[in-house]
């Protein structure tokens, strides 16, 4: 009678299976930071090209009116920037005003509109704006006019969880230059949403913080992208914009032509 051999079946021990494991899991370890940033990297850029074409649509805006850019005024009745008679008809002509999309940064956690234009680049504004002291209007043909902020990132401040969140029109009112950024004590009175909780400095640094970075919370400290008079858009960190130590604008990045007058 013929013998039949035995047939070895070997696995994995207990101990190759944990080392197995654990070297799995050292490998996420490695790859997973360097994939958040590269999706961290992804959203900048694609806020970035947001600002890019809402300062475009503007553009193309002024152009079919001698120059001037949009009117941002509450009376006799509300006329903003993204209407879609201005250039929420060139941004987004199938929607009665611009919102998601375009004009929502990926990095605004149910934002449906994350940017603001800065009021002084309005061609008509509310009289207690005009008479505020805080700026004076500007054109597109001001000098200088790569240091003109004409759109940038702001808190989205109204809204709902269910609804989406979006930020109000425009951006610079009120207070000083420095203060806008968030220097010193920031802007009074601070800007306050469920969303978010309170914020003393009109643009969200928050959004684009490094993960070394000091801050926390809404605190001013972080990078915002800004669009400019020219065309260019820049991120800029905090320290770009406001002296850390004096609390006044670097003047970087200015406002209106009276910044220099009123930075104090």
């Amino acid at each position: 009678m013929g013998y039949r051999g035995t047939r070895t079946c070997q696995g994995f021990t207990l101990i190759e299976l944990l080392s197995s494991t654990g070297i799995i899991g050292l490998i996420l370890a490695i790859l997973l930071p360097a994939l958040n940033g590269v999706r961290s990297s992804a959203r900048l850029i694609t806020c970035t090209n947001n600002v890019r074409q809402l300062c475009h649509g503007l553009f193309v805006y002024a152009d079919g009116y001698r120059g001037l850019l949009p009117m941002n005024v509450t009376t006799p009745k509300a006329y903003y920037w993204y209407d879609s008679d201005r250039s929420g008809r060139i941004l987004s002509p199938s929607q009665s005003f611009l919102m998601g999309s375009v004009a929502a940064c990926p990095e605004d956690s149910g934002g449906l509109r994350s940017y603001a234009m800065n009021i002084w680049a309005s061609y008509a504004v509310d009289k207690a704006v005009h008479d505020s002291g805080y700026g004076t209007q500007w054109h597109l043909a001001a000098p200088n006019a790569s240091r003109y902020i004409l759109v940038a990132e702001k808190w989205s401040t109204t809204g709902s969880n269910a609804a989406g969140w979006m930020s109000v029109a425009t951006i610079g009112a009120s207070d000083t230059p420095g203060r806008r950024f968030g220097g010193g004590v920031g802007i009074s009175p601070v800007l306050t949403s469920n969303h978010f909780g309170q914020a003393n400095c009109e643009l969200p640094f928050q959004r684009h913080r490094i993960s070394r970075s000091s801050g926390r919370g809404t605190q001013p400290i972080g990078r915002v992208n800004i669009g400019y008079a020219d065309g260019h858009v820049a991120l800029k960190s905090n320290d770009d914009l406001v002296d850390s130590v004096t609390g006044l604008s670097t003047l970087d990045s200015w406002w209106s032509p009276i910044d220099d007058a009123i930075n104090h």
